[in-house]
């Protein structure tokens, strides 16, 4: 090594063999600026983690987005393919259940404020938030009627499949919307006929897929109807409680 007072080379150790000079004032600073290097080098790390979450977040969005679109075609294309819907596709079904709501509670607020002026949150927020529980516990009864009649079916299934089934419905709601914002009255009655879809018919087609050995299915629908009606009746008589608050508001 170089001794750092006469440029010398020198052996290690703490003094200089030719001039005498400390040694350990280099080796304390090279010892230094290693440890510096260590903490300046340490904060890329998390950085480094962070991409790759981030990019691995996207890809995850990316790849479910295309399996929903194939899962929307498949089912536009042959609807009686949904028989054949599995737990595995059981997220495309719940992304399938958001959009009708979000479709209708957008046709509700569309309506609304045509005739009279509502807020955002009566008239979007909470119909919105009142189908998507609505829908869930549609699919709730129909898995219990499931597990009534004996079928080998799974939640996630039965999510599956009610989202599957719902798609050619969900064209009716689409079309509503856009006849809603286009302020053609069959708009309201159009988006009302396809919500007998999830209510009543989707159930039926699920519960009469397979082969039962448990209690009779056409009690079990009869029930699943009472309970789905029951259900949207309250829906229904929430949002026009809603509505006629906000007329009232707006005479006073």
């Amino acid at each position: 090594m170089l001794c750092p007072s006469c440029k010398q080379e020198t052996e290690p150790g703490k003094f200089c063999t030719v001039c005498g000079a400390s040694l350990v004032i280099e080796e304390t600073a090279a010892t230094a600026d290693s440890q510096t290097a260590n903490v300046v080098s340490q904060p890329e790390q998390p950085k480094k983690s962070n991409q790759s979450q981030t990019n691995e977040f996207t890809e995850k969005v990316a790849a479910e987005a295309k399996t929903f679109w194939s899962f929307v075609l498949n089912i536009l294309k042959k609807p009686s393919s949904a028989q054949n819907i599995t737990a595995n596709q059981w997220i495309s079904g719940l992304i399938t259940l958001i959009i009708f709501s979000l479709l209708i509670a957008l046709g509700s607020f569309i309506a609304a404020n045509s005739y009279f002026s509502s807020s955002f949150w009566n008239s979007f927020i909470q119909p919105f938030i009142q189908f998507i529980v609505l829908f869930a516990a549609i699919a709730a009864i129909t898995f219990a009627g499931a597990k009534i009649t004996a079928q080998p079916l799974s939640f996630q299934d039965i999510v599956a499949k009610f989202g599957a089934y719902s798609i050619p419905f969900l064209g009716l709601v689409i079309i509503g919307a856009i006849l809603a914002m286009l302020n053609i009255p069959f708009s309201g009655t159009l988006i009302t006929l396809s919500l007998i879809g999830p209510i009543l018919i989707v159930p039926t087609f699920i519960l009469m897929e397979l082969p039962t050995v448990g209690f009779d299915r056409i009690y079990v629908l009869i029930g699943v109807y009472i309970v789905g009606l029951i259900l949207a009746s309250f829906l229904v008589q929430s949002i026009a409680s809603i509505f006629m608050g906000d007329i009232l508001g707006g005479i006073w």
